[in-house]
């Protein structure tokens, strides 16, 4: 089994295959709306002798338009999926979205997507958007943060804020990352701890860590007070660490 780049045209030819097959409603609109968009989007394939499974997903967005298997329950589908995972984990995105038809919501769940809004219907499709948060192999671990904004510094963008705390960045598989210093009220150069919670931003591939003294029990709502002189602006999510 070899994970691989397909065509446009090996792509519709697939998609021409196995989309009838499948008990769901809306087959023409989708395969109408690929035909269209084809050139739109890149794609990644599990081969085995055949195509045996294909994702087409858009780059920018990150998002997974369609997966498709020829055969069901044969692990096909899972490979391609956690192959695309682990290739977005090394480019340190924040985040995979997908749309995923009724049928597939056990299989997108079992992979660790969870849901992110109510059933939608597009293209004569009905689907429920899902997501992945990435980079959570960085929750407890021990960091160090450079700051470059110290506890009582003015904010560069909000006039007239002062730093309720310390941040900076972290520097993590060769790459910079923002991070929160938690639990300390004094400027200081720099940090080691450990991450206790990662901050996701809605619409955003970049994420913010909080990172606090190492084996600290934190209360998740003493967290969100501290970091909320800037992150009151965006639609986040939080994913915690064993001391939250």
């Amino acid at each position: 089994m070899e994970i691989r780049t397909p065509d446009s045209k090996e792509v519709l030819a697939f998609a021409e295959k196995i989309l009838p097959s499948l008990n769901i409603s809306g087959i023409d609109g989708v395969l109408s709306f690929l035909k269209s968009r084809i050139s739109d989007f890149q794609y990644l394939g599990c081969y085995e002798g055949e195509w045996k499974s294909i994702m087409i997903y858009e780059e920018e967005e990150v998002h997974i338009i369609l997966l498709l298997s020829a055969e069901r329950n044969q692990g096909y589908g899972s490979s391609l999926l956690q192959a695309f995972i682990e290739r977005c984990e090394k480019k340190h995105l924040a985040r995979i979205s997908a749309n995923a038809e009724a049928s597939a919501l056990a299989f997108y769940e079992k992979a660790g997507f969870e849901k992110a809004g109510e059933q939608q219907e597009a293209a004569g499709l009905s689907f429920v958007p899902m997501e992945y948060l990435l980079g959570q192999r960085y929750l407890n671990q021990t960091v160090t943060v450079e700051v470059d904004h110290p506890h009582g510094s003015f904010h560069p963008h909000i006039p007239d804020l002062r730093y309720p705390l310390n941040k900076g960045y972290v520097y993590l598989d060769g790459e910079i990352i923002d991070a929160y210093v938690y639990g300390v009220s004094e400027p200081v150069d720099s940090f080691t701890g450990m991450v206790c919670a990662i901050i996701y931003r809605k619409d955003s591939q970049s994420m913010q860590l909080v990172v606090s003294r190492i084996g600290m029990v934190i209360r998740k709502e003493d967290v969100i007070s501290a970091i909320g002189f800037e992150e009151q602006y965006y639609d986040t999510r939080i994913q915690w660490g064993n001391y939250a």
